[in-house]
């Protein structure tokens, strides 16, 4: 994947000199060519941070929170896949095996799916795994938090990594989601969304610096109730969120 020199600025910045950061050009400037990554990147918030340091026993004791705030039941399914998540640090070290018993982990979720609608994307959500190779690449460290907050109404979508020290960096784009769809040879069954990248910054304090990315894809909600979210996108990713409290 080519990329602009202003790209360069970001591995020199952050001083990770050995990182592709080709997911910041979100792909070719022919969208139907190739599919953008969807954090030019994606959307989350800390790590676990849906339940929170403290409420780590709960998620292992079968709860999951809520929307509202309250704790729900974490069906074995569930259970397996979130702790799939956290064994391979969001898919940072998992190995193939790994990869695959948590794509039929998705699968087999996402076939338990009832009928969802556009408002239940709306809100922010944490990353907790994911495919996506650029995005694997930054968030080898735990407390690396990645974020999507997506509002429906407003048709616009963000896409954060924050790396600590003020250091982040934020993707904007707009988002256009249609009722849910039946599969097909493009997409999967579910609640597909689709995205334009219209901006960038790369946060480097006391500096902004504003990155151009380009780029559009798709991504199909498999799976979504008030707390989970298992992706499928236009690129072949997974990806799995929780809802932050």
């Amino acid at each position: 994947m080519r990329t602009g020199a202003a790209w360069l600025l970001v591995p020199f910045c952050l001083g990770f000199a050995a990182v592709n950061f080709s997911f910041l050009s979100a792909g070719p400037r022919d969208p139907s060519r190739r599919p953008a990554s969807l954090l030019g990147l994606r959307r989350g918030a800390p790590h676990w941070s849906f339940l929170g340091t403290a409420r780590m026993g709960s998620f292992f004791g079968g709860s999951f929170l809520l929307r509202d705030g309250s704790f729900g039941y974490l069906s074995p399914v569930k259970r397996d896949l979130l702790a799939l998540a956290d064994e391979t640090r969001r898919g940072t070290t998992a190995s193939a095996a790994q990869r695959r018993r948590m794509s039929q982990l998705a699968d087999d979720l996402s076939s338990t799916a009832s009928i969802s609608t556009k408002s239940m994307l709306s809100g922010t959500w944490n990353l907790v795994y994911t495919t996506e190779k650029e995005v694997l690449s930054l968030i080898g460290d735990p407390g690396a938090a990645v974020y999507q907050k997506i509002d429906v109404d407003g048709g616009t979508l963000g896409n954060s990594i924050e790396f600590g020290g003020g250091k982040r960096f934020d993707v904007q784009g707009v988002i256009e989601s249609q009722a849910q769809s039946g599969s097909n040879q493009e997409a999967p069954y579910g609640l597909r969304s689709d995205f334009t990248f219209t901006g960038a910054a790369l946060q480097l304090p006391p500096v902004t610096l504003p990155l151009p990315p380009f780029g559009a894809g798709w991504f199909v909600s498999t799976y979504l109730d008030e707390g989970l979210r298992v992706n499928r996108d236009s690129r072949g990713d997974l990806a799995i969120y929780v809802r932050a409290p």
